[in-house]
């Protein structure tokens, strides 16, 4: 497709309030010729099988850009990238769902090997803050990035613990992805540090939707195609996770449930699940079996991500914390300017980042 017409194409499927249903009878409703679309009246779209309603915000979302290039200004400031399902880029898993979104939005960079969906409650208790500390951690060591939708609770404190133990994150948010439609808010500082620590923003909603109560299920579908399996951590039988268990399911991807206290409200949803047929999550070693994954075959997939170089691969093995220059060269036994040398290649591949200028950090 020529960029005019990917320009002009991603720009009309992001009309505000725009549900995948609408873009997608929008797509079918112009067959291909976006630039065409552009001015074509609305009485011609709706012959076409598009809606009054899709019509008139098409049009009044057109009037408010002026012209195509308008959006993408607006992408390259956030430093957001629109993906089709077309793209390279475009996730995979997304492909199989019957209702693959029509467009996302892209800040940083996608899972570069294995990832697990971790959900749970907002209510979170300090049973599930335990459970984060004890299964993440291995998890990551395992070759598993964790992605999560970036909530307060279960979700937030999966994607801090990632970070923590250098571990890839990805949240997937209800809302557009630049900084002013951040839900929480009192998250914006997390997405900050995903972001610049390797990990990615991912949504359906353009920028400047905000969070309103149905977009976050349809954001749990993504949560649940996202991961190799999805993990609930702590929930309340009306818990939004259950929905997310539940999309897990209808694509045939495996849910594994923490069991909890009989008398903690937020372990009665994980109990339902078990009673449903969950498998029951106790150790990062159950999950490996029961998805029938073992360690060589995600060593192997972490290993494809990391150079061919064998000292730029010792830089990035022994940066499990934050490390100065001076330490990375005494611990590798090698001159300072040849360590200086390999992190500047490194950097500009985005794999290693000195956020203070003083310590170095591995992005992936």
């Amino acid at each position: 497709m020529p960029q005019d017409h990917r320009t002009t194409r991603i720009a009309m499927l992001a009309a505000p309030g725009f549900t995948n249903r609408e873009r997608r009878h929008l797509r079918r409703a112009v067959q291909g010729a976006w630039d065409e679309a552009w001015s074509m009246p609305p009485s011609l779209l709706m012959q076409r099988g598009c809606t009054e309603t899709l019509c008139r915000h098409l049009e009044a979302w057109k009037t408010r850009l002026g012209h195509p290039e308008a959006f993408h200004d607006q992408l390259r400031r956030a430093e957001i990238t629109p993906l089709l399902p077309e793209d390279v880029a475009y996730p995979l898993a997304f492909l199989h769902m019957p209702d693959a979104p029509e467009l996302l939005f892209l800040r940083g960079s996608l899972p570069p090997h294995p990832c697990l969906s971790i959900v749970g409650t907002r209510r979170m208790t300090s049973y599930g803050v335990r459970v984060l500390q004890e299964l993440l951690p291995p998890a990551i060591a395992h070759g598993f990035g964790i992605i999560s939708g970036l909530a307060l609770g279960i979700d937030g404190t999966a994607h801090r613990i990632t970070l923590d133990h250098h571990g890839y994150t990805l949240g997937i948010l209800g809302t557009g992805i630049e900084n002013a439609s951040i839900y929480p808010r009192s998250h914006l500082s997390l997405t900050t540090r995903i972001l610049a620590e390797g990990g990615g923003l991912l949504s359906e909603f353009p920028p400047g939707t905000e969070g309103l109560p149905h977009h976050f299920p349809l954001r749990n579908r993504l949560i649940a195609a996202a991961g190799m399996a999805t993990v609930v951590i702590e929930a309340d039988v009306d818990s939004g996770s259950l929905i997310t268990a539940r999309a897990a399911l209808d694509l045939g991807k495996d849910v594994f449930a923490v069991p909890g206290s009989i008398f903690s409200s937020a372990s009665q949803g994980t109990h339902a699940l078990l009673s449903q047929g969950a498998h029951p999550c106790v150790s990062v070693a159950a999950l490996i079996d029961a998805i029938a994954l073992d360690r060589p075959v995600l060593a192997d997939a972490v290993a494809m991500t990391l150079p061919d170089d064998p000292f730029a691969r010792a830089i990035l093995e022994t940066l499990t914390e934050p490390l100065t220059t001076d330490t990375l060269a005494e611990r590798l036994d090698r001159p300072v300017p040849d360590v200086l040398a390999a992190l500047a290649l490194l950097e500009l591949d985005s794999r290693v980042a000195s956020p203070d200028r003083l310590t170095w950090i591995r992005l992936r």
